[in-house]
């Protein structure tokens, strides 16, 4: 079970350091915890060992990695087994055994790898209550059910069932994009301007609120008669507060000038006759479309005449139908026309109404 300590018997020689034979001394204390089936101890022994040959630079440590990674698989902890089989692997990949490759295997078959991401990444990732980083993260699952929780700042909590099947690594992807929390704007408005948040009226001051809405840039302004508009661009952290403060501050707008200079511009026409050919046109479209339907009807009059029996059928009858059905059909006709013929009078109208025109007035120049 534990061949991977053969090559530090090597470290037991006399001219050996400090720290090499106090390790052979925690070696000594972690086998005979191993052997009397106290594999917590045995495990803290051989990871005492490593920490101290690391902290004097020895090389020679990987193997102690190995047996508390037996001794944590032996306690049924395969998940925290596989992580210290990974990193004795990372420094002794040259000389594994087949027994020890065997041993590795099994432990990663009971707790295979789960590749955990979130949106946004970041996020704390805790398995039964247990942090185990921050995502995007790999770490061995032991099989079987276990409860995912994620947590962030500004983000709601995100909890969530998590199956691991025995030998069947597998991909969490979860996204706490939907679940940040509400921001607020807390408003001290002093003035009695109108308010909008993103152009959304919420009241007039003075007044002091406290506004929820949803992370990022918004902008509020105040707004006053005779008094130039006052903004503010705001940028609300998700679960945070910024706040707004107004002082009932006017800044008068300044009085436009009365028109004056040499051309004054006024307006020399209106586009009403384009309006009323348009009205005229839609007008009597209506009407033709009222006409093709009686004719509609008519015609299915006349023919559901014909299709009675001879000796029923009213020959005068179908007569004044046809009648009927030949008058709408012109009423419809000339009514399209003239329609049509009004809403093109009416585009030409509009296309081609009066330039404003341009009075001479003394003074100095100024456009409106």
């Amino acid at each position: 079970m534990k061949a991977a300590l053969v090559a530090l018997l090597l470290l037991a020689t006399p001219e050996g350091s400090e720290a090499e034979r106090r390790s052979m001394a925690l070696l000594a204390a972690g086998d005979k915890a191993f052997d009397n089936l106290e594999y917590e101890e045995a495990a803290k022994r051989y990871l005492e060992a490593y920490r101290l040959l690391e902290a004097a630079g020895e090389r020679n440590r990987a193997p102690f990695l190995y047996n508390a990674g037996l001794a944590y698989e032996q306690l049924g902890s395969c998940e925290k087994a596989v992580v210290l089989f990974d990193r004795y692997l990372e420094t002794e990949q040259m000389s594994v055994t087949r027994e020890i490759a065997g041993t590795i295997d099994r432990a990663r078959r009971c707790a295979p790898t789960i590749r955990i991401q979130t949106n946004p990444p970041g996020a704390s990732v805790l398995i039964d209550g247990v942090s185990v980083g921050a995502s995007p993260l790999s770490v061995p699952v032991r099989a079987g059910e276990h409860v995912l929780r994620f947590e962030m700042d500004g983000y709601r909590s995100l909890e969530t069932a998590l199956n691991v099947e025995e030998g069947r690594p597998r991909a969490v992807v979860e996204s706490l994009a939907g679940r940040a929390k509400l921001g607020r704007i807390d408003l001290v408005v002093r003035d009695i301007s109108e308010v909008s948040i993103d152009d959304e009226v919420i009241g007039r001051g003075p007044f002091e609120r406290q506004v929820k809405i949803a992370h990022g840039k918004h902008d509020v302004r105040l707004n006053r008669l005779g008094c130039e508009l006052r903004e503010l661009e705001l940028n609300v952290p998700p679960g945070g507060s910024v706040e707004a403060a107004f002082s009932p501050d006017c800044v008068a707008v300044p009085a436009q000038e009365p028109p004056h200079g040499p051309y004054v511009r006024g307006r020399g026409g209106s586009n009403a006759p384009a309006w009323i050919s348009g009205g005229i046109g839609v007008a009597a479209l209506a009407v033709s479309g009222v006409f093709v339907g009686l004719s509609i009807d008519g015609r299915n009059a006349v023919d559901a005449e014909l299709a009675k029996p001879d000796d029923v059928r009213v020959g005068a009858e179908v007569r004044r139908l046809n009648d009927d059905v030949g008058r709408n059909n012109v009423v419809a006709v000339s009514a399209g026309v003239a329609g049509l013929a009004a809403l093109s009078l009416a585009v030409v109208l509009w296309v081609t109404s009066p330039e404003p025109l341009e009075a001479t007035v003394a003074g100095p120049t100024a456009r409106f």
